[in-house]
């Protein structure tokens, strides 16, 4: 792919103060750019992943935040003028920090005589046109042959892996619908989801095939060495099935007031988070007998998800608003907040965490199909939040995966 491109959308006006000769260090430094003059908006010199504010940040802000590119964030973004008569030599981006990221480009002002060749490929883009280039694998160049300067805004995205979300009304492949209309949906594994309806289900999101199952509530399901892990929440149990969905065992060891909501195995135990309606407890249990393990108390309040991460857990302490670490020698540390807001869904990509995050409501109106949930990604190795997105959830956002 030489180019792809997206949409097209109204572009804002340049402020008419803008200095295209104050900051001359990408033109300088790169040879290549020698004819260019830039204006960084979002820009690191050193290119190190750190995402770092200039100046004209402000002004371009809400524009730069509504762009249809997809989940992710922005690493980058700069405004680059081609002067009238210039060019940009034929080059290949090759730094490793390329190979992260994809390079959007958006004609804010341009010509009939610009054009832009990546590999064999030559077009004139036109203002507001938004395109991806492949800059990293193939040699690009400009010619600015007009009369008038090209001014784009240059943007480096970092796309997020697939995510499926679970939503009172939907299911979701990223921002996409693949499922909805069954219920309230949860935890999820393969091709199957929860559809909490009373009864309570697993559908077959591909084929539709739906299994009623022994639980009530349903909060959570897993799947791991041909046997299906269900948190019956309503009747304080967990309930394992064979992969053809008949019982194998239930474990009644949990009441309803512990309200277990999230499963995770970990070499050989069982995991079960009980959200217990206030100080949350994380209980480790053997899964053939039921027996506790290890019990590690008030790890968070009222909290959900549950990850291994770092000789711990990644926890959301939903009520404080607090994604936390719990280390395995039972040590809490706050890795990030996002005050005022209800989190739930989380999981782990990388070094990449994301979680849902809810503006305040009642809790009878969680399934309101005008409730929009932000989806809101941490880096455990920068301990920075680097985006928050807000999804069509139509509902409050249950589970990522």
């Amino acid at each position: 792919m030489a180019f792809k491109f997206y949409s097209k959308i109204n572009v804002p006006e340049l402020p008419e103060n803008v200095n295209w000769n104050e900051y001359t260090f990408r033109q300088k430094t790169h040879e290549v750019h020698s004819q260019t003059k830039t204006i960084p908006l979002i820009w690191d010199e050193k290119l190190k992943g750190e995402i770092i504010y200039h100046r004209w940040y402000s002004y371009f802000e809400d524009f730069l935040s509504t762009l249809p590119l997809g989940l992710g964030y922005i690493q980058s973004a700069i405004l680059i003028k081609l002067p009238a008569g210039k060019c940009i030599p034929s080059h290949i981006d090759s730094a490793p920090f390329f190979k992260k990221y994809s390079r959007i480009h958006i004609p804010v002002t341009t010509n009939d005589e610009c054009f832009f060749t990546v590999g064999d490929e030559t077009k004139n883009l036109k203002v507001g046109e938004i395109w991806e280039i492949d800059n990293d694998n193939q040699y690009h160049s400009v010619v600015n042959g007009g009369t008038t300067d090209r001014i784009h805004l240059l943007i480096d995205f970092f796309r997020y892996p697939d995510l499926i979300i679970s939503t009172h009304s939907r299911l979701l492949l990223n921002e996409s619908i693949i499922h909805q209309g069954k219920g309230i949906y949860y935890g999820c594994f393969e091709n199957y989801v929860i559809s909490r309806r009373d009864p309570d289900f697993l559908v077959n999101i591909k084929t539709g095939e739906e299994h009623v199952i022994p639980s009530k509530f349903t909060h959570d399901c897993i799947f791991n060495q041909g046997k299906i892990y269900i948190a019956d929440t309503g009747n304080g149990r967990i309930v394992i099935l064979n992969k053809d969905f008949t019982v194998y065992k239930i474990h009644s060891i949990f009441t309803v007031q512990n309200h277990v909501n999230t499963l995770l195995f970990d070499q050989g135990v069982l995991w079960c988070l009980l959200h217990n309606k206030g100080p949350s407890i994380l209980v480790g249990i053997d899964p053939e007998t039921g027996e506790r393990l290890k019990t590690f108390n008030n790890v968070g309040v009222q909290s959900h998800g549950l990850v291994r991460y770092n000789k711990g857990f990644l926890i959301l302490s939903s009520a404080e608003s607090h994604l936390i670490h719990l280390s395995d020698t039972g040590t809490i540390k706050v890795l990030c907040s996002v005050p005022g807001h209800f989190l739930k869904g989380l999981a782990s990509k990388g070094n990449l965490v994301f979680f849902g995050a809810s503006p305040p409501f009642p809790r009878g109106n969680r399934g309101d199909p005008g409730l929009m949930c932000d989806l809101v990604c941490f880096d455990l190795e920068k301990k920075i939040i680097v985006s928050k997105t807000k999804l069509q959830t139509c509902g409050l956002l249950n589970n990522i995966i």
